[in-house]
């Protein structure tokens, strides 16, 4: 049991090195990435924030009744020399709903580019570390435990990482949006909760956008494969002739190139 406990830390110790060396290997995505994920979380704190005037315009509550958001958003108004109205309070809502798909968009796409950053460096790494150890480790080793160490354990790390990253992310926004929330009332918080129902719905109509991108990252994703597998199958000819950098800047391109 304590020989099981100990490779689990193990585990974790290295998983968490992995981590971190990415990150600095990387700090200026994952900068990227986090200043995308603030823009998204404030981006869907104002698409709820914008729609409380409209709310209130729509029950024409007193001034007395107005919630403290719709007083600033009049004196934003005020200072732009315009009025009130159900007409200001739709528009003011459509630009914050239309900001909110844009900062999801922006946000999904640096998400899966880091996703995608973090398999090739955990992938490019082992396949410099899997020809660096010599032929005779090469020879002892069959294509089955090659491509699973490549392909499917590899996958599960990078997959853990992104997790992690996105697990801290939506803590965030759900932080973000309960506040915004229970500072306004148990009603608005019931109308949060409806809104982002809604606005779920609405991003998943982006599936067939996900969808067609998918198709053509898998044309690509082809013949990244094969300039990895391609090599690795070959080893001994790789090594013979001295090409083992070739495959891995051939690889590198490929990476590149998708």
């Amino acid at each position: 049991m304590i020989q099981s406990e100990y490779k689990t830390f193990t585990g974790y110790a290295r998983f968490w090195t992995l981590l971190v060396a990415y990150v600095k290997l990387n700090t200026r995505l994952v900068l990227t990435y986090l200043g995308a994920l603030i823009l998204d979380s404030f981006a869907k704190i104002l698409l709820i924030a914008a729609i409380i005037p409209l709310v209130d315009f729509l029950s024409k509550s007193g001034v007395e009744d107005l919630q403290k958001v719709t007083l600033i958003f009049i004196d934003v108004l005020a200072m732009l020399n315009m009025e009130y109205t159900i007409a200001t309070s739709v528009l003011v809502f459509m630009l914050a709903v239309l900001l909110a798909l844009l900062a999801e968009i922006l946000f999904y796409f640096i998400g899966r580019k880091n996703a995608y950053n973090i398999s090739y460096y955990l992938t490019s790494g082992g396949m410099r570390s899997f020809f660096n150890r010599g032929l005779k480790f090469i020879n002892s080793q069959t294509f089955g435990v090659i491509q699973n160490t490549f392909q499917r354990e590899v996958d599960q790390i990078s997959g853990g990482v992104d997790g992690i990253l996105l697990m801290i992310s939506s803590i965030i926004q759900i932080s973000f949006m309960l506040f915004l929330a229970f500072s306004l009332s148990v009603t608005m918080t019931t109308v949060t909760l409806v809104i982002m129902f809604v606005a779920i719905i609405v991003m998943s109509s982006l599936n067939f956008l996900i969808t067609k991108l998918s198709a053509i990252t898998t044309l690509s994703g082809n013949e990244l494969s094969q300039a990895l597998f391609e090599p690795l199958m070959n080893a001994k000819q790789i090594l013979s002739y001295g090409r083992s950098e070739y495959a891995f800047n051939n690889h590198t391109q490929m990476f590149k190139k998708h």
